[in-house]
């Protein structure tokens, strides 16, 4: 008996000294929980923990939200979507059935959802995002605009040729089936650098020179160009609230009440990266400028709004007046009831 106890004794001993001596790994990322108590901070914004952020670990640089607990986000470089319907509390895993990687999403409501991918598909979703239908095809998708549940907009582009043309393709079945409208604009162009405020009315600057607007008022079929008289500088973002009134962002936004006849800088503090409408009232705007900023006018005057939080935002969704949305660098996602 005193033979086997000393045995035993010996096992553990050397047990212990073997699982002491075993090397570490060189870096292990967090783990995260499956779902986290969302708390807000000081300035009232959401300070979600839950996000695996081990997954999408660089950029989060697509955020599309139906409300206060419901929205996806993704990244140009995955072909995957984390989904939360509880406020950021916990995140569903959705891979849409695509060949290409995610660069558009667009949020009707909780239920229907568009996505556009860099090899060119449309998918769509009637139940949230769980199950899709292929509706389009083509170029490379930069942006896509419902209007209401059946009459939408779509940019694509081929990336690798300014010989070919760029489509402005309708809908007005909900997506079922969609018509190019451009024969005359080639090139290619980014997804800040167009949109329209109706089907009809929309600006565009593409690459041939990015000081040159682009404007159509019959959905496309024609562009007549805008030189806005403020400097030299580079157009990189995009946003038309009404066929008169639209926003561009160079060094410093600029503003136009009058179709693209005459701009007035903003009292923005640096060129804004992203601007974000509220679906059926263009009073409201708000955009990323640094920190957020939002404007009740139209883009006339703006405030700040402090989040609270230090990082560098890359994507904002306002699904309603009072809602806001943010992801960043870093894994941060975040949102604010105002």
């Amino acid at each position: 008996m005193k033979l086997i106890l000393k045995f035993l004794f010996l096992i553990i001993i050397l047990s212990a000294c073997r699982q002491s001596t075993e090397p570490e790994d060189d870096f292990k990322l967090p783990d995260v929980p499956d779902s986290a108590e969302v708390t807000f901070n000081n300035k009232g914004w959401a300070e979600i923990k839950s996000f695996p952020n081990n997954v999408i670990y660089e950029n989060i640089r697509l955020v599309e939200a139906a409300n206060e607990k419901t929205a996806w986000v993704s990244d140009w470089d995955i072909s995957i979507i984390y989904k939360t319907e509880n406020g950021g509390e916990s995140w569903k895993k959705i891979e849409p059935p695509i060949k290409g990687n995610m660069f558009y999403m667009e949020a009707l409501d909780s239920l229907t959802l568009w996505i556009g991918t860099q090899v060119g598909e449309i998918l769509k979703s009637t139940d949230g995002g769980y199950n899709w239908v292929l509706q389009h095809d083509s170029y490379f998708i930069n942006y896509i605009e419902f209007f209401d549940s059946q009459n939408g907009i779509a940019m694509g582009d081929s990336p690798l040729s300014n010989e070919a043309p760029i489509e402005i393709i309708h809908t007005t079945d909900g997506g079922s089936s969609w018509i190019n409208k451009n024969s005359q604009l080639y090139g290619f162009t980014t997804n800040m650098a167009v949109s329209f405020s109706d089907p009809n009315n929309g600006y565009m600057r593409i690459t041939e020179s990015s000081s040159i607007l682009r404007k159509t008022t019959n959905g496309g079929e024609n562009w007549s160009e805008i030189r806005p008289p403020i400097g030299g500088q580079n157009i990189f973002t995009v946003v038309a609230l009404t066929p008169s009134i639209a926003i561009i962002s160079q060094s410093l936004p600029s503003i136009t009440t009058d179709g693209g006849v005459t701009w007035i800088q903003q009292n923005l503090p640096t060129y804004a990266s992203r601007f974000s409408k509220v679906r059926n009232n263009q009073n409201y705007l708000f955009t990323i400028a640094g920190t957020v900023h939002r404007s009740v006018n139209s883009g006339r005057d703006w405030e700040s709004i402090d989040t609270g939080i230090s990082t560098l935002w890359q994507s904002i969704s306002t699904p309603k007046e009072n809602i806001i949305w943010l992801t960043g660098k870093f894994g941060n996602v975040t949102y604010k009831v105002l």
